[in-house]
């Protein structure tokens, strides 16, 4: 809820909102922790990170980032990815258990959708380059190097990215 600074639960068999808990300003991405108990919001208008209980609905940790954190991925791991759009242009790696940043990626311009490979060891990352070539930049999670940037074709704005079980993104 980017507006309102709130993420909501919601009953998918009732059809309707649970609860909504306040997070960081203008959330644009949402992922929980593999054990489901914790929320990670990436916060656009404030630069954060936030960490949300999903028992007590109650912010745990704020993580300053890079300039205009987009979306937030979790690994199997535990260890979170933040795509960041602003004029920094990077992928920022937090460890799961310290909430420290362990890595700033250096990616294409405008990164914005996060996922992974079927096998969980390279982060797939659309770069929606403005008015030149849009970009899928591939991450080895081993190096968190970029090892390849695919091209892709000049259409409309990405608005996001899926791994297909055959290993095409």
């Amino acid at each position: 809820n980017r507006t309102s600074n709130t993420v909501s639960r919601i009953d998918l068999t009732a059809g309707t909102v649970v609860d909504e808990f306040p997070v960081g300003s203008s959330p644009t991405g949402i992922a929980t922790s593999p054990d489901n108990q914790t929320v990670y919001t990436a916060n656009r208008g404030d630069d954060s990170l936030s960490v949300v209980s999903v028992t007590t609905k109650e912010t745990l940790h704020s993580i300053a980032l890079a300039n205009q954190p987009y979306d937030v991925i979790v690994a199997a791991d535990g260890t979170i990815y933040v795509a960041c759009v602003g004029k920094d242009e990077v992928v920022q790696v937090i460890d799961g258990e310290s909430l420290s940043i362990t890595a700033t990626i250096v990616v294409d311009a405008n990164p914005r959708h996060l996922a992974f490979t079927e096998d969980g060891q390279r982060l797939l990352v659309t770069c929606d380059a403005y008015d030149t070539t849009r970009w899928l930049n591939v991450i080895d999670r081993a190096t968190n190097e970029v090892v390849q940037r695919v091209p892709l074709e000049m259409t409309s704005n990405l608005r996001g990215v899926a791994m297909a079980r055959s290993n095409v993104a």
